[in-house]
């Protein structure tokens, strides 16, 4: 007979605090997760598991679906409530116990935008299938301190986005995770985010000959100005952040795109995102016309290639846009 518990957790990984069972499995609810009760939970091996309930039958599309992933045993098994299953991962080495936990809060944050316990499945096995794409070249990278905070700022207008636009324009317009030579483009705006702190002084850092060029009407290069702070001062963590946006999309739908995105950025939720906190101190928009200055693949000989220069923000003054932060509504 499982054995269940509410108690909340305080050690390191919600597993711990768990006995291990002489029959079956010990379980303990997850807070927050949905409309599906998720569970942590330890079975007589002493392994860690997370049990998602669902009402229905869904072995044909568990079968369909065949999810594979490297160091995970996933199982369908019918639930001890008539009518309902209950889909049970186990981490089969506690090696990798932290990529496990990362997994998890991924995916229960995930939940939390499910409406029933098909949208459950879904989301279950799509956070599945993003996690065995990520893992498929190796143990991923703790992301850099620089890589950090241009997520954390590109994170902050993805915000700015959500708040005029629909969940679905607005995380669609953040492509630069597959590769466009801009961060964001909103119908016939494209947006390249830099992120600046009183380290790196006053300047912006241009990667490539194709960030300030765009076949879009108009180019923005949207500077975010961070500092370390406190919670009592607003300041956020990666982890938080993402945690914030992730529960502002309501769609199951659209939080797979959101994820999706992340996943490509490089992000997991691992601790070590957990600091330091960013307070943003100001944003500044700043039009890349004509008269900008920038080095650009149309206005350089064929030979000269991978150029990454800096500009002086206080050069660009004259080029500063007025008004709200991104400005109006762009068209969903």
């Amino acid at each position: 007979m499982t054995s269940h518990s509410r108690t909340t957790m305080t050690s390191a990984t919600p597993w711990e605090e768990i006995d291990v069972p002489s029959y079956d499995y010990n379980v303990r609810a997850v807070r927050d997760a949905g409309p599906s009760p998720v569970y942590w939970g330890r079975n007589i091996h002493g392994q860690y598991l997370l049990l998602v309930d669902l009402d229905g039958d869904y072995t044909d599309t568990f079968h369909r679906e065949n999810v594979a992933v490297r160091g995970l045993k996933i199982d369908l098994r019918s639930s001890e409530i008539v009518g309902h299953q209950r889909l049970v991962l186990t981490l089969e080495s506690k090696s990798n116990v932290d990529l496990f936990s990362a997994f998890c809060d991924s995916l229960v944050s995930a939940l939390r935008s499910a409406t029933d316990s098909t949208s459950t499945m879904q989301l279950t096995l799509g956070t599945l299938r993003r996690w065995r794409a990520f893992l498929a070249s190796g143990r991923p990278d703790v992301l850099s301190s620089s890589e950090v905070r241009g997520l954390v700022c590109e994170l902050e207008v993805l915000q700015q986005i959500l708040s005029r636009h629909n969940e679905r324009y607005a995380v669609e317009s953040w492509v630069g995770p597959f590769g466009s030579p801009q961060d964001f483009v909103l119908s016939n705006t494209a947006i390249e985010v830099k992120a600046v702190t009183p380290r790196d002084g006053n300047a912006v850092r241009i990667s490539s000959e194709d960030q300030l060029e765009s076949e879009c009407a108009k180019l923005l290069i949207a500077v975010i100005r961070l500092d370390e702070g406190t919670l009592d001062e607003g300041a956020a963590s990666l982890n938080e952040l993402v945690s914030s946006l992730s529960s502002a999309i309501s769609e199951p739908l659209v939080q797979e795109l959101f994820l999706d995105r992340l996943m490509k950025c490089g992000y997991l939720p691992l601790a070590e995102y957990n600091t330091p906190r960013y307070v943003v101190k100001r944003r500044e928009q700043y039009l890349v016309g004509d008269t900008f200055p920038k080095l650009v693949r149309s206005g350089l000989p064929s030979a000269i290639r991978e150029v990454s220069y800096s500009i002086q923000i206080e050069s660009i003054r004259s080029h500063l846009v007025a008004g709200p932060f991104l400005g109006a509504n762009d068209g969903d």
